[in-house]
């Protein structure tokens, strides 16, 4: 009878494993992290290699190597899940036993172990004993845990990167300006909606197209110079962030004003340029507009505050000031004088060298009158002839002292007149200042009108003040 190789080895081992202790020992040590054998009709009899319990950290006499104990170590879902598989694998041959369980390792750590073995069964079929092997896979599932550990992160940071990307197309594309990215030799390469509303080119037209083309033809050449600059020069590149305002040309051929903001782009192809870019050309127009019209209010202002012949303010402003300055005298309890001037003789002036000789006397003594009073007072032609100057928080003395300048300064005018030898110009002021009994300013320019009234009547080119107690019944005001 010829013995079939796999049954001679099995009768082979078999004699030595009898026959030699070593034999065993010595598979034990070399080719297995631990072997266990369980007779299941005399639990007693179970039995576990040293090897099993090293893998928890224990020697050889620091166990009994019975299954209870070694049970008393393994996680309790884990345990259950064994007990499952060996009772569907005594009930079925062809259901393996093999089980991963986790156990606590002597210092607390968690030991993976690989457990799988098989039934040895009687002539009817019935388990009877099991014979199997532990593999310690602690350091191959702390790999895997790690591996999976890298991986979550990947990707955490694929779908953060994602998001991160979509977060960018979707501000490029929905940006309430025109973007359009530009690689280093000045073709685009990407637009967005707004781009192809200001520009009138559908996108895929703006993808063949040099950026220099949506500049008129007048400033192509400039443009393209300056776009080149700002790739070779790295400090034009550094101005790149700043705003400017240039021409630009739409597929209808209409020029625009455009407000440009360049950024610099580093991608896989090289250096780009993103341009963002607004229509400012209604804005342009609104603000040339409303400087027009600042400008035309402006001179209404002044038309409506100022006499056309001297330059002065007119009787209608220095009214309005006059009040004002009056109510702040008043509720501070400061003083407030005023100075009446007239030009002496002025009728017969006229009629003697005529009103343009008249006007440019006007002229000269509203000037003069201009170079000696200070910040803060008002001159104005009251009417006709005749001027007034305010002076707030100014006493009857210094108000005085003042319109003697100017009356000195006047007399020494000479009005040149042609073919005529100059002709010399004398003034007559009355001063008053604000009284406790005045209930408004118009009481002040009364009185001080009644005293340039008897300036004029004591021999005129001179000087008089209100008494303080003075009446006056003037129709001025």
């Amino acid at each position: 009878m010829i013995v079939q190789d796999s049954d001679y080895l099995k009768l082979e081992l078999t004699k030595l494993f009898a026959e030699n202790g070593e034999g065993l020992a010595f598979l034990q040590q070399v080719t297995l992290d631990g072997l266990w054998y369980w007779d299941l009709d005399q639990p007693d009899n179970r039995w576990m290699s040293p090897k099993c319990w090293a893998a928890l950290g224990y020697g050889l006499d620091e166990a009994d190597h019975l299954s209870e104990e070694w049970q008393a170590h393994v996680f309790p879902e884990d345990l259950e899940l064994s007990a499952a598989n060996l009772e569907q694998h005594r009930a079925d041959p062809l259901c393996p036993y093999d089980q991963v369980l986790r156990c606590k390792h002597r210092n607390g750590s968690t030991v993976w172990i690989h457990s799988h073995g098989v039934a040895i069964r009687d002539e009817q079929g019935h388990a009877t004993r099991m014979l199997g092997l532990h593999h310690n896979i602690t350091h191959i599932k702390q790999l895997e845990q790690r591996h999976k550990k890298n991986l979550h992160i990947i990707d955490e940071l694929y779908a953060s990167t994602k998001v991160a990307l979509e977060e960018a197309e979707a501000l490029f594309t929905s940006s309430p300006d025109a973007k359009l990215q530009v690689d280093q030799d000045g073709f685009i390469v990407r637009g967005n909606p707004e781009a192809v509303h200001l520009f009138g080119y559908s996108e895929a037209e703006l993808l063949d197209m040099n950026i220099d083309q949506l500049v008129p033809e007048a400033y192509r050449e400039a443009h393209a110079k300056g776009r080149s600059s700002i790739q070779l020069d790295p400090r034009a590149r550094a101005m790149t962030g700043a705003s400017r305002v240039i021409q630009a040309c739409t597929k209808s051929r209409q020029t625009i004003q455009i407000e440009i903001r360049l950024n610099s782009l580093q991608t896989r192809y090289g250096s780009h340029v993103v341009a963002t870019i607004r229509d400012v050309t209604e804005y342009n127009l609104m603000v040339t507009s409303l400087q027009q019209t600042r400008a035309e209010n402006k001179c209404l202002t002044i038309d409506a505050t100022t006499d056309p012949l001297t330059g002065l303010y007119n009787r209608r402003y220095f009214k309005k000031q006059a009040n004002k300055e009056f109510a702040n005298s008043w509720r501070y309890n400061n003083e407030l004088s005023l100075i009446l001037f007239d030009i002496d003789n002025f009728k017969q002036f006229n009629d003697l060298y005529g009103h343009v000789v008249g006007d440019q006397v006007l002229q000269q003594i509203g000037h003069s009158a201009t170079d000696i009073i200070r910040n803060g007072d008002t001159l104005a032609r009251f009417g006709g002839e005749e001027f007034v100057v305010l002076l707030p928080m100014t006493g009857l003395h210094a108000a005085q002292a003042l319109a003697e300048r100017i009356r000195q300064d006047i007399s020494d005018l000479r009005v040149a007149v042609a073919d005529r030898p100059l002709l010399g110009v004398t003034i007559s002021a009355g001063i008053s200042a604000r009284e406790s009994q005045d209930k408004n300013v118009q009481k002040v320019i009364e009185r001080a009108d009644a005293a340039m009234y008897q300036a004029k009547a004591l021999g005129r080119n001179r000087i008089v003040v209100s008494e303080p107690d003075a009446q006056s019944n003037s129709g001025l005001g």
